[in-house]
């Protein structure tokens, strides 16, 4: 009985007909689970965990890498080949797809299903008649380049804290350091930006990142255990509320407020009491795990960008799931600053500007702000990169 169950199981799971198990995968919170704990009492769960061992107590011996172009996926094998197997299936994202057997040990996948971030890879093939699996994590991320379209002058005593444009355009600015913590504001121009109005903080506060939202200028504080609120249109002072974190990076996309605090994490804040709430908490993760020192934060169409403490890179997050989706090497600015200057200090401070959509980047304590024109866009209806004209 055993054995029809188990022939049952393998006929239905791995028929050729991958359109009809993409089907029986989109139903996978019932059935995959179902099929799962069978197999796993058929194969001692040899199936679905490549670091499982059978009863003979032997690991599979093949297994492969990925990469990818602009056209295929490539599933490299090593450890064996792939004309000594049969394969049963590729399922990328729990679907079944059509795939290429390329030569002896290279499979290809056409890449029109790979999402930007991280994707899972199920390679399932029989071996000698054992039915195996080996599953993949892969982190796709999006290869965008910049060119430098301006740069202007930046107060070199400013250590820059968090950096965007108003809705009319005009440029704000938050610097930290105790006794010298502030909020510029600029009015702007062709030739570069001009403090117009500020906001001095008291001495023993240390300014972070800042935005508006909610017709409130929002400034963070490092470690005062509360934030600032102002009036944003004639900068005039509300009141402080407070805020059991350190402050880190601030940003909105008009309906969410999104803080930073050094960690991997990026807070989902709520003003609405008293006292400032978490309503959400977003973990942040690359190819090699959890982001620490998530600093300075941007919204830009559907995405984050988010300065990576005391590094070259400014990275471009998903809200939805987390992931990193690409990193913007900034390490020719900082060899600028560096042949200008004695001394500076971190890139920080990311502004979009959606009428020239270009970022303006600086750091604390840089002589510049420097204008960048993106090779590539990301598309929020596509998950893809799209290539600018």
């Amino acid at each position: 009985m055993n054995e029809v169950i188990s022939q049952s199981i393998f006929c239905f799971t791995f028929a050729s007909d991958f359109t009809a198990l993409s089907q029986v995968m989109k139903k996978r919170n019932q059935v995959y689970t179902i099929l799962t704990l069978l197999l796993c009492t058929i194969s001692s769960c040899n199936f679905f965990n490549k670091n499982s061992k059978p009863e003979t107590g032997e690991s599979s011996e093949i297994d492969y890498t990925i990469s990818n172009n602009d056209s295929v996926i490539n599933l490299q094998f090593y450890n064996g080949r792939v004309n000594e197997l049969k394969v049963e299936a590729i399922l990328l994202n729990h679907k079944a797809v059509k795939y290429q057997i390329a030569s002896d040990d290279l499979l290809v996948i056409k890449n029109d299903t790979l999402l930007l971030g991280k994707n899972e890879f199920v390679f399932v093939y029989t071996k000698e008649n054992k039915t195996d699996s080996i599953i993949k994590s892969y982190f796709n991320l999006a290869n965008i380049d910049f060119v430098v379209a301006n740069n202007f002058a930046h107060n070199r005593t400013y250590f820059t804290e968090g950096l965007f444009y108003d809705n009319d355009g005009n440029l704000v600015e938050s610097t930290g350091l105790e006794n010298n913590s502030k909020i510029l504001f600029y009015s702007n121009n062709a030739k570069g930006f001009k403090v117009k109005d500020s906001i001095l903080n008291a001495g023993n506060e240390f300014g972070e990142g800042v935005s508006i939202f909610n017709n409130q200028l929002i400034q963070l504080l490092w470690k005062n255990k509360y934030l600032k609120l102002y009036n944003a249109s004639n900068h005039q002072f509300i009141r402080n509320m407070g805020y059991d974190s350190e402050g880190w990076g601030l940003c909105t996309n008009g309906t969410n407020l999104y803080a930073s605090n050094g960690t991997n994490q990026i807070n989902v804040l709520d003003l609405s009491g008293n006292f400032v709430r978490v309503a959400r908490t977003i973990s942040i993760q690359d190819e090699n795990g959890p982001v620490q020192f998530i600093n300075e934060l941007e919204w830009v169409e559907g995405y984050i960008y988010a300065n990576i403490w005391q590094t070259n890179f400014i990275y471009i997050i998903n809200p939805q799931t987390g992931d990193v989706v690409s990193k913007l090497d900034l390490g020719l600015l900082i060899d600028r600053e560096k042949k200008q200057s004695d001394y500076i200090d971190v890139l920080n401070g990311i502004a979009w500007n959606k009428t020239k959509r270009t970022l303006l980047v600086t750091g604390k304590y840089w002589q510049n702000f420097y204008e960048l024109k993106l090779n590539k866009e990301l598309s929020k209806s596509t998950n893809a990169p799209v290539q600018i004209p």
